[in-house]
């Protein structure tokens, strides 16, 4: 890659990072022994499972396997290349890693990710300079401070202005050396319906840029200053820009959410940017879409509970409602906020200022709650509306898993609306319905049990031995002598095992670093769960047990195969014995690929 990072400065950032440290800026840790745990970001659980080992500099999580260093963990959370993960990592560490001036023929070598992150810096810097420095961006710059928009928010948030012409920003980015398929697809320009050009797609606009949590520009929001429609447009989606996993303002909010242990999601840019200028600067805004899961992730690494605030108009209500949903099946803690008739957070705080505001949010009821009052609201009391009620609310008391939340929620309901709690109760059994029969591994056929139990047995002690040869290295030479490592049935752990010998002899060599020589995810998650645990476990004693115990275990499934190629000779089955003796030759020879599982 032209873009690519010396080896000596990938080496000097890594030594130099903290991963417990990054990682704390987007997971809440907690400190158990010598590890963090904390709630994972790349699935959704209530129970943590995500763990950091700050002894290791790796992190992995037991409830879904991501696993793997800090480099590792920025490519996956924040959407990030290799090289723009060690970057990003440089610039908070202080190591200068210079960019260097590419030619045209350099930059077709700079994969489709960067280029696009490089198209929309340029976007952003265009928008600024219209937006400051242009005759055209004075009405914009009026527009904003009729908005009370100062001029700290302004360049904080990096707001821009786009012309309005046809083709001021493509004729801008061709000058540049961007291309115009590569614009198109960061969805800067738009292609005419003669396919026959372009046109800029966003003109006469305030604009908003969006930043991902790496600070770097993913897409753009604009807002029209006058009457015309539609009012606000978004980039589309591309290769860097998901709007299901961005939350606007984040990037700067953050440390302010953490702070305070609360984040407020609001719905528009202007919102954000009030509530901000106002001191309320734990605020995040939805991208003119409904809250995701993963949007959900974001938030509960950042913070402790959610004020979610709405316009009190029938599509805020609705948004609310579905919101709410997501955060009772994540078991977060959240608030619901809906402002008076005729009021955003924008005009609410500019009328009634931010003190006001922290009232109401200080009122605030929680998700259960509010959805009571909207259904009484909605059913009314009668007897009929008491039913309709109890069959609105019945899956979502059915989702709430803390038995002891759930008869508290249905007390307070059949109190509110007159109805025996038993009653209510039932309705919610009802709903839950029963699940089936777990499955019996012992129902399975007598047939072939004990050799499968055998495989299962040998399994568990390949894992066991790749993770004392990565957390007891001093036994990597019993166990390179003994060559049980290429007699192992798993591929990914013989191939673990064989570069953890193989390396055993370079200085320095540490886990991270296994991590980095493969380009296999998979391997890399394997690498970083075998590695996390207590290192003090180990006694070289009990090793040389664990070695004796494969030994046996391994000798005795070659007996089990020599035994089902005797059956199967016996039975006359000629392709039976051709198969079993392809398949233990098999489990005999590394794959060519194995080999060089790790560069």
């Amino acid at each position: 890659m032209v873009n690519y990072i010396p080896d000596e400065k990938v080496l000097e950032v890594r030594n130099r990072a903290d991963i417990l440290e990054i990682i704390s800026e987007a997971v809440r840790l907690k400190r158990t022994g010598k590890n963090h745990l904390g709630l994972c970001p790349f699935h959704t659980e209530k129970t943590p499972s995500f763990t950091v080992s700050p002894d290791k500099q790796i992190f992995h999580c037991f409830g879904c396997g991501e696993g793997g260093n800090v480099f590792s963990f920025l490519m996956k959370y924040a959407g990030l290349s290799f090289p723009e993960a060690v970057r990003q990592v440089g610039r908070r560490y202080g190591i200068n890693i210079p960019r260097r001036s590419l030619t045209p023929e350099q930059k077709k070598g700079i994969n489709q990710r960067e280029r696009l992150l490089m198209a929309n810096q340029e976007a952003k810097t265009f928008y600024q300079n219209a937006l400051m420095k242009t005759s055209a961006g004075r009405n914009a710059s009026e527009y904003l401070r009729r908005r009370g928009i100062n001029d700290v928010i302004i360049e904080t948030f990096a707001l821009g202005f786009a012309p309005d012409g046809w083709r001021a920003l493509t004729d801008h980015l061709k000058r540049a050396g961007f291309i115009s398929d590569l614009a198109r697809s960061a969805g800067l320009i738009v292609l005419n319906k003669q396919e026959n050009g372009y046109y800029d797609r966003f003109r006469n606009r305030i604009i908003f840029p969006i930043f991902d949590l790496g600070e770097q520009v993913v897409g753009f929001g604009g807002r029209i200053m006058d009457n015309g429609e539609p009012k606000y447009l978004n980039s589309p989606e591309s290769p860097v820009y998901n709007k299901r996993r961005i939350l606007y303002g984040l990037n700067r909010s953050r440390q302010a959410c953490r702070r305070s242990g609360i984040i407020h999601i609001v719905e528009g840019y202007f919102d954000l940017l009030t509530l901000y200028q106002h001191g309320i600067e734990n605020t995040a805004a939805t991208l003119g879409t409904a809250l995701t899961e993963e949007h959900i992730r974001l938030i509960k690494g950042h913070t402790e509970q959610t004020v979610l605030v709405f316009d009190a108009d029938e599509g805020g209500i609705k948004a609310a409602l579905r919101s709410c949903n997501l955060f009772l099946q994540a078991g977060i803690d959240a608030r619901v906020l809906v402002l008076p008739d005729g009021h955003d957070p924008d005009s609410f705080v500019r009328e009634f200022g931010a003190d006001a505001f922290k009232s109401a949010v200080e009122k605030a009821p929680g998700m259960i709650g509010f959805i009571f009052d909207s259904a009484v609201d909605q059913f009314g009391l009668s007897i009929e509306g008491k039913i309709r009620i109890i069959s609105h609310l019945q899956p979502v008391l059915a989702d709430i898993n803390d038995p002891i939340a759930r008869s508290l929620y249905i007390r307070e309901l059949a109190d509110r609306i007159g109805v025996a709690e038993h009653a209510i109760q039932e309705k919610i059994r009802q709903s839950s319905g029963k699940k089936g029969p777990d499955f019996d591994p012992d129902t399975r056929p007598a047939s072939g049990k004990k050799r499968e139990a055998i495989t299962g047995r040998a399994y568990k002690l390949e894992k066991l031995i790749v993770a004392m040869l990565l957390q007891y290295p001093d036994m990597i030479p019993d166990v390179e002598q003994s060559g049980i490592i290429n007699r192992f049935s798993d591929q990914q752990l013989r191939t673990v095992g064989q570069q953890v010998i193989k390396n055993k002899q370079i200085p320095g060599v540490r886990v991270p670093d296994l991590i980095e020589m493969t380009n296999d995810p998979d391997l890399k998650r394997t690498i970083a769960s075998l590695a996390m645990g207590d290192d003090d476990r180990w006694s070289r004693k009990g090793c040389l047990q664990l070695i004796t115990q494969y030994q046996n275990i391994s000798d005795t499934r070659r007996h089990h195969f020599i035994e089902g190629i005797k059956d199967a000779e016996a039975a006359g089955d000629h392709k039976k014995v051709a198969q079993l003796q392809q398949q233990w030759a098999m489990k005999q020879k590394p794959k060519k690929h194995e080999a060089v599982g790790m560069e």
